[in-house]
């Protein structure tokens, strides 16, 4: 006999550190509606990720977490208490924490209010690479009943430590391949890019972050610099290879991505190099 075992609708609240970006949470989100759950969102500011979310017919919150000086941090607090509050009215089942400010955020907040569980889940190994951040994590790791690596990288790096080894486990960001699949007219998008038919082709989507002030290292967070530099090395032997770089400077004044477009002129590789800038239509491309 076959048991079918029903399960509650969980209520969620998701914490994510920006207005842009989040592409990852978005598919979380919109998975965990489709299995019935109930999804709060709060992010620190308005912008496309808040109205993508909103578009799910899911609240989205804003609470004005940001902030890294220590002039700052009063109005951080305030905003950890304002969330703490949100919380206690939502009285979510579960808080889950993307990205090392939301992550903080999130936990401190999620501990304050009582939530019965409370998860984070970083983007990628830099804020662990950063002494003074993987302090800050490290910190307040103890509040978190589960973290998700989302890489083995990551995951190495928490089970260095008695207290994060047992709570990590890896857990990829999801992506919906399927959406790049159905639409397949390769000609069409070759010649909006003006791509010869024939050409081979690489490809590179990613926004455009520059070195932070605490990183020991040349170049930007994305590596567009890496891409560039092998591009010469692969110009040598194909020279009929094109790049495109999807993709462009999201948080500063453009300094940091003319710097990329100046960079490729002066490789020799400008001419086999296709910026489109930032694009909606990923998916398509």
């Amino acid at each position: 006999m076959t048991v079918k075992v029903r399960r509650r609708s969980l209520r969620l609240a998701h914490v994510y550190s920006h207005g842009y970006g989040g592409a990852f949470v978005e598919h979380q989100v919109a998975e965990l509606l489709r299995r019935g759950h109930q999804i709060h969102v709060v992010c620190p500011e308005d912008g496309p990720f808040v109205e993508r979310v909103r578009k799910l017919n899911v609240d989205v919150t804003i609470v004005p977490f940001l902030g890294k000086r220590p002039s700052e941090m009063p109005r951080v607090g305030r905003a950890i208490l304002q969330l703490r509050r949100l919380l206690l009215n939502l009285q979510p089942d579960v808080v889950h924490a993307h990205l090392i400010k939301g992550v903080v955020v999130g936990r401190l907040a999620g501990w304050l209010a009582g939530v019965p569980v409370r998860v984070s889940q970083l983007g990628g190994p830099l804020p662990l690479e950063i002494a003074l951040l993987r302090w800050v994590d490290l910190c307040s790791a103890w509040i978190d009943q589960a973290i998700l690596a989302p890489s083995t990288k990551v995951a190495a790096i928490y089970r260095r430590y008695p207290w994060t080894r047992r709570k990590t486990s890896v857990s990829y960001y999801g992506f919906p391949v399927e959406a790049c699949l159905t639409s397949q007219d390769r000609a069409g998008q070759r010649r909006d890019l003006s791509l010869p038919l024939d050409a081979p082709v690489v490809g590179m989507v990613a926004y455009m972050y520059p070195p932070t002030r605490l990183e020991r290292r040349e170049g930007g967070i994305k590596g567009h610099e890496v891409l560039l530099a092998a591009a010469k090395r692969v110009l040598t032997v194909l020279p009929e290879t094109r790049f495109v770089i999807v993709g462009g400077e999201i948080t500063g004044p453009g300094e940091y991505e003319e710097s990329i477009h100046r960079l490729a002129h002066r490789l020799g590789v400008d001419n086999s190099v296709i910026f489109t800038g930032i694009r909606e239509d990923v998916m398509r491309l």
